[in-house]
């Protein structure tokens, strides 16, 4: 789908038509992953003046290529699946490496986030966050993917507690040590 018949479908779609806006991510999944899957069959084909070609256009679509080159690996056998699953590796690293570089600049960045749109009443008004706060909590997210989400969310909510000078400390501490603060 071309960005003007994305912004038409988003604009056609009414408030609250969750089955349609799923229905529009589908089709724009299905469209985004039509070329990556063409070559993957082709890398994975009995076709060798072809093959070295889709692989290296398949490589120049870096985190598009992820699963792609998963896929083709499916197809492969010995060496060549090694090589594929390799690729599908660094294309993640790649793109987790630029996604880390980013969020850490934001460590740096103080300004107020708007709080969360919410629909009805609410009891307890959610805790003011700033673009620190965010980028530190997901930052602790992305590296610590083994921590439970009950454990995830307790650690949240009690940063989320601490005072903006606080924050700032574990902040820092983060940026000096690597390490993350165990809030009890």
């Amino acid at each position: 789908m071309t960005a003007a018949e994305i912004l038409a479908s988003l604009k056609a779609i009414p408030d609250g038509e969750w089955d349609q806006l799923e229905a529009l991510a589908q089709r724009i999944v299905a469209d985004a992953r039509a070329g990556p899957s063409v070559l993957t069959r082709i890398v994975g084909s009995n076709q060798p003046d072809l093959q070295a070609k889709a692989s290296l256009v398949l490589g120049q679509l870096e985190e598009l290529s992820v699963l792609p080159w998963v896929d083709a690996s499916q197809h492969l056998r010995g060496e060549a699946r090694m090589l594929a699953l390799a690729r599908a590796s660094s294309a993640y690293s790649s793109m987790a490496e630029r996604s880390i570089a980013k969020l850490k600049k934001s460590l740096d960045k103080r300004e107020v986030l708007p709080p969360p749109r919410l629909s009805g009443e609410v009891e307890e008004r959610p805790p003011r966050v700033r673009e620190c706060d965010a980028a530190y909590l997901v930052l602790r997210r992305w590296m610590y993917p083994g921590e439970s989400s009950l454990k995830y969310e307790q650690n949240r909510s009690l940063y989320l507690q601490l005072e903006d000078e606080e924050r700032d400390q574990d902040i820092i501490e983060y940026d000096k040590t690597g390490q993350w603060e165990d809030f009890r």
